[in-house]
């Protein structure tokens, strides 16, 4: 997260910095979109990850959800990355044309929105998934904050403690 708004702060003006709203709220997407929401939990100590993926329609119902633990996950990022992937490959599989993808992780979400290459030690993550969204182009993904995105990272906090993926 440090580095998530070290990042932002960059952009910006000399002595202006990002404020975090923590009053952002989620919106349900308008027909015929779904919304899915993505966040990961990532425990340093373990080298572990959860990643929690809520599913909704444009009347706001939680058409599914999925929590998923990984093994031998070593940064943050990548952890949101594999989220991310596997919330991608879902919508894939449920045959979802019009979806719109929102995460709290700023960082990650820039590097896949710019189509630049990515030449850091996990940067075929990236371009993975930028070819995903190359690939499907009634795909979108955006920032939120985790006020927006707090059903998901619910999801990914218990998904670091289960031993399988879970389906809903």
């Amino acid at each position: 997260m440090h580095r998530e708004v070290k990042q932002q702060n960059s952009n910006r003006p000399e002595g202006r910095t990002a404020v975090a709203t923590s009053n952002q709220v989620w919106q349900p997407p308008e027909w015929p979109m779904f919304k899915v929401n993505v966040d990961a939990a990532f425990d340093k100590s373990l080298n572990r990850m959860g990643m929690g993926i809520i599913v909704r329609d444009s009347e706001g119902k939680i058409q599914a959800c999925l929590t998923a633990p990984k093994e031998w996950v070593f940064s943050a990022a990548q952890a949101e990355r594999a989220a991310l992937q596997r919330a991608m490959f879902m919508c894939f599989e449920m045959g979802m044309h019009q979806v719109i993808f929102e995460g709290d992780a700023k960082v990650v979400i820039d590097a896949i929105n710019s189509k630049e290459m990515d030449s850091s030690w996990h940067g075929q993550e990236t371009e993975d998934l930028q070819q995903w969204m190359a690939a499907h182009p009634f795909w979108r993904l955006f920032f939120v904050y985790r006020s927006a995105n707090q059903a998901a990272h619910a999801a990914a906090k218990e998904a670091i403690k289960d031993s399988c993926e879970n389906f809903g």
